[in-house]
Order: C-alpha cells, then sequence, then structure tokens
C-alpha cells in the first residue's frame, strides 16, 4: 500500500502549481461567496455560458467540495500550489482505498492498482479540484469500508463506510453510482432487498437535507442538474456518442484496450464481434466532422477493446474453477472476501473473486456515463476504470504464471504511465498557458486603463478577470457593447471562443489581430483538438477520442482592437 501512495503523491507534486482550469474556477467561485455569506452563499450573478444568471441556474453540483475549499482559500493567501497541496490527502486515501479493496480480491494487487494511478483519466483528473476527486477517494474507501464490515460482521465498519458513501455523494451527485456495487456486496453476503434500501436510504438521506439547503441558500443543485440532462437528451447523436464513450473507456485506463484482447484469445466469435462493432461505430458514416485516418485508427483500437472488456465481464469464469487468483508460488488463494462475494457463473463454475462488486461497478459507471450525463467526458469515465481493470487483473491472475504475469503488468504499467504523464504534463501546459497570457498580455493593457473584453470560460475567465477584464454578456449587447479602441481577448481551444469564427457585428468594427500567440509542446499527444485532431478529453465535442496523438498546437490566443 505505501508503494501505491508514494507514487500516488510523487505523480502528483510536480503539478502543484499548475494553473487553474476546466470548472475549478466555478468551486473557486463559490467557495469566494462562502466565505462572504455562509447563509445565503448563491446569492450571486455569474457568467459562465455567455450571460449573467444566477449561481442557482448554473450549479449543479453539491456543495462539499467547495465547503472544504472556503477555509483554504482563506489561509492560503492566494497561492495556487497551496490550495492544491491542501487536498492531497484525497490522492492518498483514493490510493490507499483502491489498493484495500484490489487486495481483497487480488492475490498481486499492486500492479493493477498502480496501472490505475498512472493512468491518463486518473492522473490527469484527480489533480484537478473538482468533485471527481473526493467522489473518488470517498467512494473506494466507503466500498472497502463495506467489504470488510461484512466480512468481520463489525457494524462500524459498515457505518463508516455507509458515511464515506454519503460524503461521496455530497461531493458529486453521480457518486450514487458506489451504491450499485453496494447494493450487490450487500445481496451477496446474504443480506436481503429491505437490508440493501436501508443501506441505500440511509446513505443518500444527507444529500437529500443539503439539496433542501442548496436550494434555500440559491446554491442551485438539482434543478440546473435535470435542466442539463434534458438538454442533453435532446441533442444527443446516439451513435456518435456510443463511438465516443467505447473510444474512451478503452483509451482512458490504456490496458482497458489492451488485456481484453489477450483475456478473449480462446473466443474469436467474440473479439470478431467486438472488431465489427467497432467497425460500424468508427465507420465514417457516423462522422460529424473530418477525421484523420490515425485518429480513426486508435478510435478502433480503443473501441474494439473496451467492447471486448465488457464481453469479458459477461463471460468471466475462474480458470481455477472457484479456488481463487493464484499466488506467487503457483497455489491458489482463498479469496479474502469471502465465498459469497465470488460470485457463480453457469454449471457451477466460479467467477473471479470479486465478480459481482466489480461488474456491478462497471454497470454503474457505463449506465451514468452513457444515460445521465450531457456528453463524454474522461473525468465521469474515471469511475468505471478501476473495477474494469481489476476484473481484468483478476482473469489475467487466473490465466498466466506468476512470471509471465509479472511481465504483463510491468510493461502494462510502464505504457500506462508514459501515457498518463504525458497527458498530464500536456494538461499543465494547456492550463499554464491561460494564466501566463492573462498575466503578461492581458493584465499590461488592462493596467494601462484600456477596456479590455474575452469570450470564453473556464481557467481562462478565472485569470482574465484577475488581470482585469471583463467577459462579453449577451444579457447585454454581447459584442455590441464594445467600442472602438476596446480590446478583445479570444482563445481557440475554449468554450464558448470565437476565434473558430469571427464575431458577426452590426456596427462597422473589425477585429484587428494585433497578437495572436500559439502554444505547442513537444509531447506528442492532445486532451483538446482545436484544429484537425480528435480529442475530447474534458468533452466529446471537441473529439470522440480521450487524447489524440498529435503535435498540432495545444493553444492559440488573440488580442486584437475594435476599429
Amino acid at each position: 500500500m505505501a508503494v501505491a501512495i508514494l507514487f500516488s503523491v510523487a505523480a502528483s507534486l510536480p503539478f502543484l502549481g499548475k494553473a487553474f482550469h476546466m470548472d475549478e474556477p466555478l468551486f473557486l467561485y463559490t467557495a469566494q461567496h462562502l466565505l462572504a455569506d455562509p447563509l445565503r452563499p448563491g446569492l450571486f450573478a455569474f457568467n459562465w455560458y455567455g450571460t449573467s444568471a444566477p449561481m442557482a441556474q448554473i450549479n449543479n453540483n453539491p456543495p462539499l467540495l467547495s465547503c472544504l475549499l472556503a477555509p483554504v482559500l482563506a489561509l492560503a493567501g492566494g497561492r495556487e500550489w497551496v490550495i492544491r497541496l491542501a487536498f492531497l490527502p484525497f490522492d492518498v486515501l483514493a490510493a490507499a482505498a483502491l489498493y484495500l479493496l484490489a487486495g481483497r480480491f487480488l492475490a498481486r494487487p499492486l500492479w493493477p492498482v498502480l496501472i490505475v494511478l498512472a493512468c491518463p483519466a486518473y492522473l490527469v483528473n484527480m489533480g484537478h479540484l473538482m468533485a471527481e476527486k473526493p467522489a473518488m477517494a470517498l467512494g473506494a474507501a466507503g466500498l472497502y469500508g463495506l467489504v470488510r464490515g461484512l466480512e468481520a460482521g463489525q457494524r462500524g465498519w459498515e457505518l463508516g463506510a455507509m458515511a464515506c458513501l454519503a460524503l461521496a455523494v455530497l461531493s458529486k451527485t453521480g457518486a450514487v453510482l458506489f451504491l450499485a456495487p453496494a447494493a450487490a456486496l450487500l445481496l451477496g453476503s446474504g443480506r436481503g432487498a429491505q437490508a440493501v434500501m436501508g443501506f441505500c436510504g440511509w446513505t443518500l438521506s444527507p444529500a437529500l437535507a443539503v439539496a433542501v439547503w442548496q436550494d434555500l441558500a440559491g446554491l442551485g443543485g438539482m434543478g440546473p442538474s435535470l435542466e442539463v440532462l434534458r438538454r442533453s437528451y435532446a441533442l444527443t447523436a446516439w451513435p456518435y456518442k456510443l463511438r465516443a464513450f467505447l473510444a474512451f473507456a478503452g483509451g482512458c485506463g490504456v490496458v482497458t484496450a489492451l488485456w481484453p484482447l489477450w483475456v478473449l484469445k480462446g473466443r474469436p466469435r467474440l473479439l470478431a464481434a467486438a472488431a465489427a462493432a467497432a467497425g460500424i461505430l468508427l465507420s465514417p458514416f457516423f462522422d460529424i466532422r473530418a477525421v484523420r485516418g490515425l485518429d480513426r485508427v486508435v478510435g478502433l483500437v480503443f473501441a474494439c477493446g473496451a467492447i471486448a472488456g465488457f464481453l469479458a465481464v459477461g463471460t468471466a469464469r475462474s480458470a481455477a474453477s472457484g479456488e481463487g487468483a493464484v499466488e506467487a508460488g503457483g497455489r491458489a488463494s482463498r479469496p479474502s472476501s469471502g465465498e459469497a462475494l465470488a460470485g457463480r457463473g453457469d454449471g457451477g463454475l466460479r467467477r473471479p473473486p470479486g465478480w459481482p462488486l466489480w461488474a456491478a461497478w462497471i454497470a454503474a459507471g457505463a449506465f451514468l456515463q452513457l444515460f445521465l450525463y450531457w456528453g463524454v467526458l474522461a473525468r465521469i469515465v474515471l469511475f468505471l476504470t478501476p473495477p474494469l481493470v481489476f476484473l481484468l487483473a483478476g482473469r489475467l491472475e487466473g490465466e498466466l504464471r506468476p512470471r509471465a504475469l509479472a511481465v504483463v503488468y510491468v510493461a502494462s504499467f510502464v505504457l500506462t504511465a508514459v501515457l498518463g504523464l504525458g497527458a498530464a504534463w500536456v494538461d499543465r501546459r494547456y492550463a499554464d498557458s491561460q494564466r501566463r497570457f492573462a498575466l503578461e498580455v492581458v493584465a499590461p493593457a488592462a493596467a494601462a486603463g484600456r477596456r479590455v473584453f474575452f469570450a470564453g470560460h473556464w481557467g481562462l475567465q478565472y485569470y482574465l478577470e484577475k488581470a482585469g477584464a471583463s467577459p462579453l454578456d449577451e444579457s447585454r449587447g454581447g459584442y455590441e457593447a464594445m467600442r472602438r479602441g476596446d480590446l478583445l481577448a479570444l482563445s481557440r481551444v475554449n468554450s464558448n471562443n470565437s476565434l473558430l469564427g469571427e464575431p458577426r457585428l452590426a456596427q462597422e468594427h473589425v477585429i484587428r489581430h494585433d497578437r495572436r500567440i500559439v502554444v505547442r509542446t513537444s509531447v506528442p499527444l492532445r486532451l483538446l483538438s482545436g484544429w484537425t485532431g480528435q480529442a475530447g478529453f474534458y468533452a466529446d465535442s471537441w473529439g470522440f477520442l480521450p487524447y489524440s496523438f498529435s503535435l498540432e498546437p495545444v493553444e492559440e490566443f488573440a488580442l486584437g482592437e475594435h476599429q
């Protein structure tokens, strides 16, 4: 466990100074208003979608992360690395919980856990101050506590598990997915449906109570969440979303695209079906814009592996005929979580230890991403990556000799770590470029008395507002509110941006691009593609891949004047 924790901390430390970006400012702004008015922290207007609106119409997250951020902001004095460092305990908790949980069902849990910690979805998203960080840590801790409680028959462990899961849901509503594997554990241990409903009801009761407080405090929550869901169903192109989901499920965990091909090597018909389904979904017929040949091939590999992985979940059988995973010495180990949690397949053959837990967790994560979220995002696929890796690892432990298994694990970890660290580096480059543009280009212009407006949000908005710029507001005329001599800051790889198409002005003004700044890096990975790639790590509207192998620019900024 110590190795997993040390790796998690060591991988996080180089990125403590990373600029805030993506949805992090949303939590930061809320935390600032919690400090100013703890009773009614949501009574402020915020421009997050291009127009000023009450926070109650914008925020769709529970308040735990912002509540934790508030005192940290008060003590950190604006030092961003201190703010990130304060939340490093969640990384420690997540690494420890995943190791301890995997250790109940795998004979060699360390390498699979290290692979999870190194994969792009985990390494990048757990470095953010967003709701997924505490949700993953607390959710995994809750499941481990429940396993321990059911094994030992100790009520204290179960109550602790309930508290952790309740806090996970208070971090992110989607963390309710952890109740599915919890229910599987309870049912597998012989608890009845009434006991399961009671456990889930008590776990959700704090979130329901807080939802009432959120509404009274003007912090939104359920209303904006339902509105996002309604709009997403109206706009979703299902073949494309399914294509993106499979590509993300395979690519976010790396081995989740590769290990299934080995696990199903003796089932050529299933592999052929997986390849055929991936080929159909990745065909040009379902493209929504031009796709590079390399991106299509990568998408085929990722999607085929993901489909094979899901098929491996449904066809899982223990090669040891229920005797458990194979230890280093070649002997079978007893499933540490008991016979009831191992599950049985057809014909009396046992599934790999932990199968009910992993399968229910995977199913809940897939359901959340496909049907309860507005798009495909790596930070949502993050939740189904650990159980998929652990289930496949259980299959490999039952089929490979210890030496061959060690080779597979080490090679898989190296490949995953290279991609994960590369993605984290590019993510930092992208985030830091927004801070530098604001401080080095926009701030001097604003300090000289120039009015500076900008289009775009995420971390760019956070730093441009600190630099003295103002967001364009559709409720106040948008571009038409600008006058001759005003400056306009734009970026390409951002939400609500205008570099991909010049604004149409009713006034006879034009934007003179005095400065254009192109941000590059030699690492050939891109998380968001603003040119020709299909990388859509933060939203599949940018592309159907979690990352793209490309040397296109990371970002492009422009600062121009209305004349």
